[in-house]
């Protein structure tokens, strides 16, 4: 699965393996090919950056491709050489997607993109320090490259944020299915407690204790997604910040029913394909 940072991943990756038979080493994609002490660093991006790079990407293709044999599989536990059906699941942020294709075409697997209002999404980063136009460009040329992909490989599934967080069980049935899983209507979703991030530091943590997952029924989830989280957010933008962001997506298309002339009372966001 792939998303922007600050866009859900973390909730869509956690109801992903709410399922019984879906497993993760815990690696996100970033990590399994960058050594321990280059992360979080600019040496990682580099490196990813550069699979964009057609020729390097194909020259770095069956390098990686042998490597990830290895370092995916390293740590599976019994219950999977046992031979019992599972599928693996790895998450990786916008900037590792290059990294993303090379795994789904090496493993013949589903990629699930997740995308998120384009105004809420903006007004997260520019409250950790980015810049407007840097944000809205970064969304619009995600938003591209993922459109690229739906249309090369059915297997690809483009997932919104607002459907998650305003039917969470139903989003998991619809993608249990579209794995070929059986779509079981389990009756609790994982979830894990993080701490938001306010216009001033660091804010009280959301649920219990910070980093630990917890399991949630269809009654209390809703106490903990909120489903109007888009609207807040993109109403904290400033004037100046909305006109700018508004016009570097406005030659983008609109769905789900929100109006193509971003009407903020219509919380727009969503490009999608055309035609």
């Amino acid at each position: 699965m792939n998303g922007l940072a600050r866009s859900g991943t973390s909730i869509l990756w956690n109801i992903l393996l709410s399922h019984p038979q879906i497993y993760s080493n815990d690696y996100e994609t970033w990590e399994l090919l960058v050594p321990r002490f280059f992360r979080r660093s600019r040496i990682d991006k580099l490196f990813y950056y550069l699979l964009y790079i057609e020729k390097f990407k194909e020259m770095a293709r069956k390098p990686i491709s042998k490597y990830l044999d290895i370092k995916l599989f390293e740590r599976l536990p019994s219950i999977l050489i046992n031979n019992e059906e599972k599928i693996f699941c790895t998450k990786s942020t916008g900037y590792a997607l290059e990294l993303s294709r090379i795994i789904a075409d090496h493993y013949n697997c589903h990629t699930i993109f997740l995308i998120r209002n384009g105004f809420a999404l903006c007004e997260g980063w520019i409250r950790r320090g980015e810049k407007p136009k840097k944000a809205a460009l970064t969304y619009i040329k995600y938003c591209n490259k993922v459109f690229e992909e739906i249309q090369k490989n059915d297997n690809n599934k483009i997932v919104y944020f607002s459907d998650i967080m305003s039917n969470p069980f139903e989003s998991a049935f619809g993608l249990y299915r579209h794995l070929g899983l059986d779509p079981i209507r389990i009756p609790q979703l994982r979830l894990k407690s993080k701490s938001r991030i306010k216009e001033k530091g660091r804010g009280k943590k959301v649920y219990r204790k910070e980093g630990h997952h917890y399991w949630f029924n269809p009654d209390d989830i809703k106490n903990i997604l909120d489903k109007n989280i888009d609207f807040i957010q993109a109403s904290r933008l400033s004037k100046k910040d909305r006109k700018i962001i508004e016009y570097h997506l406005e030659p983008i298309n609109f769905a789900k029913g929100c109006s193509s002339c971003l009407n903020m009372e219509k919380i727009i966001s969503y490009p999608v394909l055309n035609g």
